[in-house]
């Protein structure tokens, strides 16, 4: 008998309903992840007893109740990277900055305690 709150799917079983893997997985992870955060399963499970969002997710795809559609608006996707990596590379700059004036202060410190 299949324990309700640990569905005896596999990951293998969704390939069936689509089959790129990775995007598979990436669906499959995100739906877990929503359901972790408290997302109400749209399969039957006991709300009172502990569950695997994984497998309760990957039931989910094989019975169908959550489909997933490829975005086709790339450009905006790869405007949004493009800005995210800026952002990132400033960020990064900034905080080496902040650690090489840190480091001068400390070698000025170091200089001024040794000559009194």
């Amino acid at each position: 008998m299949e324990d309700i709150n640990n569905p005896q799917y596999k990951l293998e079983d969704c390939y069936k309903v689509n089959r790129n893997r990775f995007l598979v997985c990436a669906a499959v992870s995100k739906r877990a992840r929503q359901l972790e955060e408290g997302a109400k399963p749209l399969v039957k499970i006991d709300m009172n007893r502990p569950f695997n969002a994984i497998n309760v997710a990957i039931k989910e795809f094989v019975l169908g109740e959550v489909t997933f559609e490829v975005s086709r608006n790339t450009d905006n996707d790869m405007e949004l990277l493009a800005g995210l990596d800026k952002t990132l590379d400033e960020e990064l700059e900034e905080e080496s900055k902040r650690e090489e004036e840190e480091k001068e202060k400390t070698t000025k410190k170091s200089k001024r305690s040794t000559a009194v």
